[in-house]
This record gives structure tokens, C-alpha cells and sequence, in this order.
């Protein structure tokens, strides 16, 4: 049952591994669409302006929208990484439990009725 566990416990934290690359895949997508539209926006924005204040208003635009970028995919790839961290201790707990249960039933031997 050990053995069972151990096994249930790998598969678990691969699964949680496969799940976090698949959250930090997306929030590295995120990021660099979110850039992308920063960067047509300015570029939208300085089509427009005829001015060097426009001009600088649509700069200071494109950098405050790519570190608004750059905040959430750290936000995004740091959940990513406590839900890994916290989907591995699920693993381990219920590899626990599983033991546990598998050893007490294997070990609990019932008493004889009471006459």
C-alpha cells in the first residue's frame, strides 16, 4: 500500500508540475499580448498627437500600460507557483492518508463479541 501511495503522490505532483507550466505558459502569453497592445496603442496615440506634449503623453502611456504588463504576469506566474506549491502538499497529505488508512485497516484486528 506504500508502494500505492508513493505512486499515487509522483503521478499527483506531475500532474501539479504539468498544470504550473500551463499557468506560466499563459501568463508569459498574457504578458506579451498585453505589451503588444501597449505598443499599438502609442503607436495609435502618436499618429495622432501633432504636439510634442501628445507625443510625450503617448509614451508615458505605453510605459505605465507595460508595467501594468509586467505586474500582473508576476502576479499570474507567483499564483501559478503557489498553486503548485500547494497542489504538491495535497499530493502528499492524501499519499499520507491513503497509507495510513491502508495500514489501519491491514493492522486493526475487531475483538470477539461480548457474550
Amino acid at each position: 500500500m506504500q508502494a500505492r501511495a508513493d505512486t499515487y503522490a509522483s503521478t499527483c505532483r506531475h500532474t501539479c508540475k504539468h498544470m504550473q507550466k500551463y499557468m506560466q505558459a499563459r501568463a508569459n502569453t498574457y504578458a506579451s499580448t498585453c505589451r503588444h497592445i501597449c505598443k499599438h496603442v502609442q503607436t495609435h496615440l502618436q499618429a495622432r498627437a501633432d504636439t510634442s506634449h501628445m507625443q510625450a503623453h503617448a509614451e508615458i502611456y505605453a510605459s505605465t500600460c507595460k508595467h501594468i504588463c509586467k505586474h500582473v504576469q508576476t502576479h499570474l506566474q507567483a499564483r501559478a507557483d503557489t498553486f503548485a506549491s500547494t497542489c504538491r502538499h495535497i499530493c502528499i497529505m492524501q499519499a499520507r492518508a491513503d497509507t495510513y488508512a491502508s495500514t489501519c485497516a491491514i493492522e486493526y484486528v475487531p475483538l470477539p463479541p461480548h457474550v
